[in-house]
């Protein structure tokens, strides 16, 4: 059993997944990992270019199996400890692996961990988040949020933890599944669940570490690049637009009563109806 596995999935990323398995290689890691990357059918020569690394294990489904779909394939095909969730556009320092890992040997209710991310000028980016509550959920995915934008401001400005601070080390609710190292045994029943394809991944995944009772953690003392969209920038917007809305009502009906799940989708389809409005007029 190897101490990481690292799992990168691509969709037409080339140049992307060259320069994020670079930095996965040049590691200072001491432990045992291996470097699994699933391509999601990319037709830009992806699979080659992961080749080109030696002891770096492609995987070709065939078919593009999402991001959920594509890591638990790599969830599957590994055994480890911990296990990496990592975009294909994500450039990790040298340290960050063995900071990850190290923080979770020590820290032994911890179920997974991210660390700190910055865009490619080096600005911090605000991650993490708490847990989405209806009010939230109203105020930001419909039309009433944009009726009430004070209101919407303060709620964004708790989800997102205001005035902490990304230089300290805490627990969060939610980190992001851009860089997000997990505890292998945290997660019995398996990584993701494909009801949801690219968004509210990282909430559930989240969630369900929370009800098994494994803290999640923000580690300050390591660092990721992140530019972010990489694959999602070569797809039509209303694609990404309706996965994102399906992949919201497959989170909100999991974790929700019926009743909610079904008011939130209608009144989002009512807010989608009055956009579309606005915009012939």
């Amino acid at each position: 059993m190897n101490d990481l596995a690292v799992s990168i999935v691509s969709y037409n990323a080339a140049e992307a997944l060259g320069r994020c398995l670079r930095h996965v290689l040049a590691s200072d890691f001491p432990g045992s990992f291996e470097v699994v990357v699933v391509d999601n059918a990319s037709s830009d020569g992806s699979p080659d270019v992961a080749r080109r690394f030696p002891g770096v294990r492609v995987l070709e489904p065939g078919r593009n199996l999402f991001y959920t779909g594509g890591n638990n394939r790599a969830w599957q095909a590994t055994d480890s400890r911990y296990f990496l969730i990592l975009n294909s556009d994500c450039y990790v320092d040298a340290d960050a692996l063995s900071v990850s890992v190290s923080y979770l040997d020590e820290h032994p209710e911890v179920g997974a961990v991210t660390v700190r991310m910055a865009f490619e000028s080096g600005e911090e980016q605000g991650i993490c988040a708490r847990f989405q509550d209806r009010w939230y959920s109203v105020l930001w995915y419909t039309a009433l949020g944009g009726l009430l934008p004070s209101v919407r401001a303060r709620a964004k400005a708790r989800l997102f933890y205001e005035g902490w601070d990304r230089s300290v080390t805490r627990p969060v609710e939610v980190a992001p599944d851009s860089f997000l190292v997990v505890r292998r045994c945290a997660l019995p029943d398996g990584l993701y669940d494909e009801a949801m394809a690219l968004y509210f991944t990282e909430d559930d995944l989240c969630r369900r570490l929370a009800d098994g009772d494994w803290r999640v953690d923000f580690v300050a003392d390591a660092r990721v690049v992140h530019p972010e969209r990489t694959s999602t920038n070569r797809e039509p917007p209303r694609h990404i637009r309706t996965i994102f809305f399906n992949d919201l009502r497959a989170y909100y009906r999991k974790f929700e009563p019926a009743w909610y799940a079904a008011t939130l989708a209608g009144l989002i389809r009512l807010s989608e109806l009055l956009r579309r409005l606005r915009g012939a007029t």
